[in-house]
């Protein structure tokens, strides 16, 4: 089963809004084998596909983003 934090976010946000994989793969923009893949912990979404995730989770992205760009700047 999932136990990558994302991907068990993911999982879950997917059943809760009763979609199929296929479904999640055309809003991330992957193929419907990737979102199988990150269900049965195969792998994990690639650091470039994350903003997608966070924004199919319903999370603003902009909010992350604000604080990267703190950390940066106290950097």
């Amino acid at each position: 089963m999932v136990s990558s934090p994302i991907c068990k976010i993911t999982f879950k946000k997917r059943l809760d809004l009763n979609l199929k994989q296929s479904d999640v793969a055309k809003i991330i923009d992957v193929t419907t084998d990737t979102v199988i893949n990150w269900e049965l912990n195969r792998s994990k979404p690639m650091l470039h596909l994350i903003p997608k995730v966070i924004l199919f989770l319903g999370y603003p992205i902009d909010r992350y983003d604000n604080e990267v760009k703190s950390y940066r700047i106290q950097r």
